[in-house]
Order: C-alpha cells, then structure tokens, then sequence
C-alpha cells in the first residue's frame, strides 16, 4: 500500500506531521519548536512504523529524499539523528522505497496539516 507523508515546522502552536494510508490519516502534533525538515523526518518515522514489507512511503520533501540516499550531505546533528534513526530502523526491515509523492497527495497533506483541527484525522498523537 502507499503510505504519504508530511511534515509542517512550527507555527505559533505547535509543529506537525501527517500520514496518510489509504482512507486512514495520522497526526502528530508536538508543541515544541521544530523546523519543517525535522517534521518531514517525524513524518517519515511516523509512516514507517505503520508500514508493512511492501508498502511504499512517498514524501514531498527532496532534502529528505537525497540525506536518506546519501546524494546529500547531512551537516546539521539535529537531522543526522533522524536520518541514523531511519537507516537502523529500515535495517530492521525491509527496506522501503522514498520518493517525491504525486502532487494530489501532496496538496492532501498540506490541507491536512494547515486546517487541523478542522479536518477529521483517525488518529492523533501527541509528542511530550
């Protein structure tokens, strides 16, 4: 199955991350400050641990995309983290498939994430 996901950096409340698997969606919320790439990664993290051996993850978010390959360099410790995170984690597993997700899906999150909690999620997780 396709898994999408999506991360918004902090916007005065709180940051988020969303998944979306079939008709079920998940978000994250955390109310500390973190950046955009560092909600991608939750995201991805997020969409990994719904996952199964052949599921798909697609992400909108090329830094991540390329950090993750190793096409680019990770010179920020912050995002290492979760890049170590994501390579054991795939290493436990099977290995999945990142890429740029077709832009319907895309928009999909985006609205998700910006009009929270206005659009129905099945699940929301809350980091402390």
């Amino acid at each position: 199955m396709d898994i999408y996901c999506d991360g918004s950096g902090w916007n005065g409340r709180e940051s988020r991350a969303c998944v979306i698997q079939g008709t079920r969606i998940i978000v994250l919320t955390d109310t500390t400050e973190k950046t955009n790439n560092e909600m991608e990664y939750e995201a991805v993290l997020l969409a990994l641990s719904i996952s199964q051996p052949d599921d798909i993850i697609y992400t909108d978010s090329q830094l991540v995309v390329n950090q993750l390959s190793g096409d680019y360099k990770c010179n920020k410790p912050h995002l290492q983290i979760y890049i170590d995170k994501i390579r054991d984690y795939i290493l436990d597993r099977v290995a999945k498939m990142y890429s740029i997700f077709p832009s319907q899906a895309s928009k999909r999150c985006k609205e998700i994430i910006r009009w929270l909690p206005d659009n129905p999620a099945d699940t929301y997780l809350k980091m402390e």
